[in-house]
């Protein structure tokens, strides 16, 4: 496995290679920090657009994960994988594992009783974050005790004082509060999905609210499968495999979340787009040639059109969602409002993902592509 992975190295990594990689990187640095990577595309070729985006998915691939699986991650960092000196850590790591996935339903079930079915006072629930924290770490810490007391004092009977007590804080007090901390870094992801999920305007009832208990639990339980399955491999695999596992059963259960909550597909994409820079999601004045493209294409309202030289060239106000050095896909500034709104989705209402998306082709209808040399950004006064 080594051998091939240096053999795809040494292919990838050749001068002229490295020089090209070099070279893009501090190009695209220098014209984002200006807010001009059109200019960057108009001088670039095809397979140099190809190689940003690759290195745009990856990024984007890595930025998911860390959001998504923070759980996991910092699961197999902080609990070991084997503990040599202790007999029974297999037995001691399963039931933590468990007070883990079972941690996970306190911090919903808490901000269902603040927010639902408790008439709280507001200093209650502006300090619902810490009482949340403080109870869960408790019940971690009494449920680790109870459950791993037994087998812990046996394996640290014959160990001197400093071993036993070193022991004990690790998985009595520092392991559960490390849990508790687990259970609530799920805000991270459950912040995406929530802020993109459509939901009605009505008063809430019981049951949608249940609804959102039962995901926000099934995304914690489905990112920790990673750090379930590191933990589950021979302690002394390589590190590049236990990367490369982790790496891919990420990948499929963010897959498998992705078919429930269909925002996740369409922030993947709007992170390589904006990265590589390839779409730019803010509204810029365009000189276009009269003689390339009649003004008269533009008549509508929307594009806010306005004469810059007769019969020569004219300017609207426009968003380019695609640039390359051969064309510019540009679109009437409002597109970006139906954009945003066609990210939502109704896990409820299968209906709704064809609907919204049916509403945003309807606005990208009106988006025209032109050839990059008929078409200039020039955001400067004209006057």
């Amino acid at each position: 496995m080594n051998e091939k992975w240096k053999t795809l190295l040494i292919s990838v990594l050749t001068p002229s290679g490295i020089i090209s990689g070099v070279s893009l990187t501090v190009l695209w640095g220098y014209f984002s920090r200006m807010d001009r990577l059109d200019v960057f595309f108009e001088v670039i070729n095809v397979n140099s657009i190809f190689s940003i985006i690759f290195f745009a998915v990856i990024l984007s691939l890595l930025l998911l994960i860390i959001i998504f699986f923070v759980t996991s991650i910092l699961m197999a960092i902080i609990i070991p994988q084997d503990v040599k000196n202790l007999p029974d850590y297999d037995k001691i790591k399963r039931n933590t594992f468990l007070i883990l996935i079972f941690s996970g339903l306190f911090p919903m079930a808490f901000i269902f009783l603040f927010y639902y079915a408790l008439d709280v006072s507001q200093i209650v629930k502006n300090y619902s974050a810490w009482i949340s924290m403080l109870s869960i770490g408790t019940i971690t810490i009494l449920l680790s005790f109870l459950t791993n007391r037994k087998r812990l004092e046996n394996n640290i009977s014959i160990k001197n004082r400093k071993v036993k007590w070193k022991s004990r804080i690790q998985f009595y007090l520092a392991i559960p509060l490390f849990i508790a901390l687990l259970a609530h870094l799920q805000v991270f992801p459950l912040e995406i999905v929530f802020r993109n999920m459509s939901v009605s305007e009505e008063k809430v009832s019981f049951w949608p609210v249940a609804g959102l208990v039962f995901i926000s639990y099934m995304v914690f339980f489905l990112t920790l499968f990673p750090g379930l399955v590191y933990h589950q491999m021979r302690t002394k695999d390589k590190l590049l495999k236990k990367i490369s596992v982790f790496f891919i059963v990420s990948l499929l259960v963010l897959l498998m979340i992705s078919t429930k909550i269909t925002v996740i597909p369409v922030i993947f994409t709007h992170a390589v787009m904006k990265f590589s820079g390839i779409s730019d999601f803010t509204a810029h004045s365009y000189i276009i040639k009269d003689s390339e493209y009649p003004e008269e294409l533009f008549g509508n309202p929307l594009w806010q059109k306005k004469a810059v030289k007769v019969g020569q060239f004219y300017s609207v106000q426009a968003v380019s969602l695609f640039t390359t050095n051969q064309i510019s896909l540009l679109c009437p500034r409002d597109i970006l409002k139906i954009y945003r709104e066609s990210w939502k989705f109704n896990p409820w209402n299968t209906d709704f993902d064809t609907y919204i998306r049916l509403e945003f082709q309807k606005k990208a209808s009106f988006c025209v592509p032109l050839l990059a040399s008929a078409v200039k950004r020039w955001d400067s006064p004209l006057q």
